[in-house]
C-alpha cells in the first residue's frame, strides 16, 4: 500500500493511467491509440484537479492544430504536488511526449529550472504562468501541439543548481548540517543558498513540506 504524505498525495498517481481528454475513446497513457481517434492526444496529470481539467478542455475544445505524432502532457505544476518534481527521474515517466508546466507563483522558479533540464525525448514545450490569461494559454498550447518550443520570458525567477538541489536535500529530511557535510561546504553557505531560494520562490521552505 502506497503511504503518501499529504503534500505527496498523487505520488501514486501513475501517468500510465492517466486517460486522454482528447476525444470520446478516453484512451490511456500507456496503451495505443485507437484507429478512430479524432483529436489531439493530450492529458493532464496528477489527475485530481478537476477545475484545471475542466478548463483546460474548455480552452483546447477547438485546438484541431498538430503536427507532432507524440502526445502532449499538461503538468499541474503546483506546490501541492512539490514532492513530485524533486527527482531527477521524474521527466522519464513521460518519455516520448510534450510537457507543458501549469504553474503556480511559488513553482515559477522550479518549473523555469526544469524548462532547461528536460530531455531529448521528454521535451518542455512550454510553462504556463500563473498570471497568464486565457489567450495566452491557448497560444502556448496550440504552439505545443504544433512542436514548437517557448522560452520563457527574461526576468522569470529561476532556481540554480545549487538551489534545487538543496531544496531536494531538504525536502527529503537532510538537516543544512549533513547538506554541507555532504557536498563539502560551510553551514554558513546552505543557508546562504536556503534563503535565496527562498526568497525567488516568494515562501519559507518548511512551509511548504507540511
Amino acid at each position: 500500500m502506497c503511504k503518501e504524505k499529504p503534500y505527496e498525495r498523487s505520488s501514486c498517481d501513475s501517468i500510465l493511467n492517466a486517460k486522454c481528454l482528447g476525444c470520446k475513446n478516453a484512451c490511456l497513457f500507456k496503451d495505443k491509440k485507437v484507429d478512430d481517434c479524432i483529436g489531439v492526444e493530450y492529458y493532464i496529470w496528477p489527475q485530481e484537479n478537476q477545475y484545471l481539467i475542466d478548463g483546460m478542455q474548455e480552452i483546447l475544445f477547438d485546438s484541431k492544430e498538430r503536427l507532432i505524432k507524440q502526445p502532449v502532457v499538461f503538468i499541474d505544476f503546483n506546490y501541492h504536488n512539490l514532492g513530485l518534481f524533486l527527482t531527477d527521474s521524474w521527466l522519464d515517466t513521460f518519455k516520448g511526449a510534450r510537457l507543458i508546466l501549469l504553474t503556480d507563483k511559488v513553482m515559477e522558479p522550479i518549473a523555469h529550472y526544469w524548462f532547461y533540464h528536460d530531455r531529448a525525448d521528454t521535451v518542455i514545450s512550454a510553462i504556463i504562468f500563473y498570471n497568464d490569461d486565457h489567450q495566452v494559454v491557448s497560444s502556448k498550447s496550440r504552439a505545443a501541439f504544433m512542436g514548437r518550443v517557448l522560452r520563457p520570458a527574461k526576468g522569470i525567477k529561476k532556481l540554480t543548481d545549487k538551489e534545487y538541489a538543496l531544496l531536494s536535500h531538504l525536502y527529503h529530511g537532510e538537516t543544512p548540517k549533513k547538506v554541507a557535510t555532504k557536498i563539502g561546504a560551510n553551514v554558513k553557505s546552505v543557508y546562504v543558498t536556503k534563503l535565496r531560494g527562498e526568497s525567488k520562490m516568494g515562501a519559507r521552505l518548511h512551509s511548504l513540506f507540511i
